[in-house]
């Protein structure tokens, strides 16, 4: 499916039409499908932030490859961050609080993040709009 998608994103760049016809339905759905999915993975490892954790950066990572087999370059971040959005919207107080040690405040500091996963969460975190999250002593 997705080289027809790619082909039909393709002519409607042509035309001038991907933005306001595509991009913008894309972003919508996207971030409508990932609000759902927060909605309902918290709720199942709300004891569990850590794997709530890696579950994003996973949904991230894989939306970000999608991107990169359908859509135009132009594109990438935007969908990144809605997705970034829409899966931590509302989560940053639980994830530093209950996510152990997910944040470190060594001296890389307060942004640092002990996982195996590539994506730094930090940059989640600072799309989220928190500017400091501190987490409880352990």
């Amino acid at each position: 499916m997705r080289p027809f998608i790619k082909e039909l994103v393709s002519h409607l760049v042509v035309h001038g039409q991907y933005h306001s016809l595509f991009e913008t339905f894309y972003i919508d759905t996207t971030q409508s499908f990932y609000v759902t999915e927060s909605i309902e993975r918290a709720a199942a490892l709300k004891h569990q932030a850590q794997k709530f954790i890696t579950h994003v950066n996973l949904r991230v990572e894989e939306e970000i490859q999608r991107c990169r087999d359908v859509l135009p370059e132009g594109s990438w971040g935007n969908v990144e961050e809605v997705t970034e959005k829409a899966l931590l919207a509302g989560r940053l107080e639980w994830l530093a609080t209950q996510g152990g040690s997910i944040f470190d405040d060594s001296s890389l500091g307060i942004d640092h993040v002990e996982t195996s996963s590539p994506r730094s969460f930090h940059r989640c975190k600072g799309r989220q709009g928190a500017t400091r999250i501190v987490p409880l002593v352990r």
